[in-house]
């Protein structure tokens, strides 16, 4: 579910959360995790630059990414595929968790 428009987005995959959590999903760009917020998600990525959008909602994605993903996954596939470490001016190897 998205709330909002401009500034004031929500994006929810589940609902509910934990106690001191935030109830967004993961973001994660190009195989790099960015965090909670659709605001720094956006920010990231031109939607001219988008390839695919794939969004991962059971419970197996917190297997895969950890605590951060227990309220699910959005994963952006950008065109060239390692736009997170273009914006980070950084190597493939130094961007990874």
């Amino acid at each position: 579910m998205v709330r909002g428009s401009g500034n004031n987005v929500t994006v929810m995959i589940r609902m509910g959360s934990s106690y001191g959590a935030t109830s967004g999903p993961l973001f994660v760009l190009d195989g790099v995790q960015i965090g909670t917020s659709y605001d720094q998600a956006v920010s990231m990525v031109d939607v001219n630059d988008i390839k695919d959008i794939s969004v991962l909602k059971d419970i197996s994605s917190s297997n895969i990414y950890g605590y951060q993903a227990k309220n699910g996954v959005i994963l952006i596939e950008s065109k060239r595929g390692n736009l997170v470490n273009q914006c980070a001016g950084s190597s493939p190897s130094a961007s990874m968790p």
